[in-house]
């Protein structure tokens, strides 16, 4: 478990760097924070945010932006990972609801893709 006045420095780190309205956590052997960033950020910026945690904290850690995940991945980081922070409460409902809306929206669409497999013989349209 990681001390509060070192999580807090973590977080204030992160949120110097990246633009992010939320931050989630898995503690296992490495830290992982995953934020959502600009989809221009570069990703050396990711790398040397680490770099410097790891420097002042000696406890590595990983920075990746949620959309490299596949929408149920998303929706399984909002169920699981511990929200360390966020802008607002408001921004922390929104962006778990679009999580979820996303997960819905693909399943609708997979569903007809099935459909159209089943009327059409074939997953392609023509």
């Amino acid at each position: 478990m990681i001390e509060e006045n070192i999580l807090a420095y973590m977080v204030e780190k992160i949120t110097e760097r990246v633009l992010t309205p939320v931050i989630y956590m898995f503690e296992e052997e490495i830290i992982e924070f995953i934020v959502f960033c600009d989809g221009n950020m570069d990703v050396n910026i990711l790398r040397d945010t680490e770099n410097e945690i790891y420097e002042m904290t000696g406890i590595k850690t990983e920075l990746v932006d949620i959309r490299e995940f596949d929408e149920y991945d998303r929706w399984k980081i909002v169920q699981n990972a511990e929200l360390i922070y966020s802008v607002d409460d408001n921004v922390a409902v929104a962006f778990e609801q679009a999580m979820q809306h996303d997960v819905e929206f693909r399943a609708i669409a997979k569903a007809i893709l099935f459909e159209r497999r089943k009327d059409t013989g074939s997953y392609y349209t023509m």
